[in-house]
């Protein structure tokens, strides 16, 4: 288990333990996953600002064995929110990288 925990801090992956009051692992959240957000400011627009952005960011999260980003859509939640005066959905969107090379359990 401590070469497996080894191998996420390597790669930065996150990894989030719980452990009881004598340090005993109780459990663990990681993931492959990852949330991105690209912003562009106003005036620069439709100048494939956006693009550039995203190609580095799906770049780097291949370099860094990351599995998924969002692109297609994969699911939506009906009204999860209040803004603006009206409900809002919220959506998923994914995009599967060819990564990582070598995934491990847990």
């Amino acid at each position: 288990m401590v070469a497996w925990f080894k191998t996420k801090e390597t790669g930065r992956y996150p990894v989030i333990g719980a452990l009881d009051q004598q340090g005993r692992l109780l459990g663990f959240a990681s993931q492959y996953s990852i949330e991105h957000s690209v912003y562009v400011e106003r005036t620069q627009r439709r100048k494939s600002v956006g693009v550039a952005l995203m190609q580095r960011l799906i770049a780097a999260a291949t370099q860094q064995q990351y599995h998924c980003m969002g692109f297609a859509h994969a699911g939506t939640i009906r009204q999860a929110g209040f803004k603006f005066g009206r409900w809002l959905d919220l959506g998923f969107w994914q995009l599967l990288l060819k990564t990582p090379e070598n995934p491990q359990d847990g």
